[in-house]
């Protein structure tokens, strides 16, 4: 294993204590967080792109350009055709193939990200664009070679708001942090990166071992996508309309 480590600890009890212990600096407000599904009336499984290990994530920005990402966690090396072996930056769009790690589960992440102007995102919220507008052919061209089932596009449910809150400043070192709520669901989750993956072991006892006292720091070890995605699912009044 050769990739950068993103290690992470959720706190959901208590959030508010937390972020008053923990958080520092100025926060980033007004960041909106949708994803995108394939939906249908008692459809099985509940998030067909979630449990084949896809996800489709907008987010929207108000001090910074809007964003889509084409993420597949968990995956493996060998769904990555040769195109997309190796992290690549170029204007707008970002490559990256990282490790995930939350407590005992550990997995493979790639994400391909592209930038947008601002308001993008909300205007496909609103339906004024389509979908297709938040995504760039290089992304789609990701998906279909390495993603592990068809998506039709024209199918999707856009899920959400997610209100989202960020701090690059933390008490605990390196650690950046970021708080979602939806509904009754809210939680904070506090992540290091570790470049040397020699140290992740060790890194990821210490950066539990901080949080510890935290109100249950270090559960659930489910990524944050799944928990809102999962209560997205089954609080239908939160649900958004298929996109055009």
């Amino acid at each position: 294993m050769s990739e950068p480590v993103e290690i992470k600890v959720t706190i959901d009890t208590f959030v508010d204590d937390a972020v008053d212990r923990l958080c520092q600096g100025a926060a980033e407000t007004g960041r909106l967080v949708y994803f995108l599904e394939l939906r249908t009336p008692d459809a099985r499984p509940a998030l067909p792109l979630l449990d084949a290990g896809i996800v489709l994530r907008l987010r929207s920005n108000d001090t910074d350009k809007d964003d889509s990402t084409v993420k597949l966690r968990p995956c493996v090396r060998s769904q990555l055709t040769d195109d997309w072996q190796k992290d690549f930056e170029k204007p707008r769009l970002k490559f990256r193939i990282e490790q995930d790690w939350a407590g005992p589960r550990r997995s493979l992440a790639a994400s391909c990200v592209a930038k947008f102007a601002a308001d993008t995102v909300r205007d496909v919220a609103r339906d004024h664009r389509q979908i297709a507008e938040v995504f760039t052919e290089k992304q789609l061209d990701f998906l279909t070679a390495c993603g592990s089932i068809h998506v039709p596009l024209a199918r999707l449910t856009l899920l959400g708001p997610i209100q989202a809150t960020k701090w690059e400043q933390t008490s605990i070192d390196d650690a950046v942090a970021e708080r979602w709520t939806v509904g009754d669901l809210d939680f904070l989750e506090l992540s290091i990166r570790c470049d040397d993956v020699a140290d992740a072991e060790s890194r990821q006892s210490a950066f539990e071992a901080a949080l510890r006292g935290y109100a249950g720091g270090g559960a659930p070890t489910e990524t944050k996508t799944r928990l809102v995605l999962e209560y997205l699912s089954n609080h239908r009044g939160a649900i958004g309309a298929p996109v055009r």
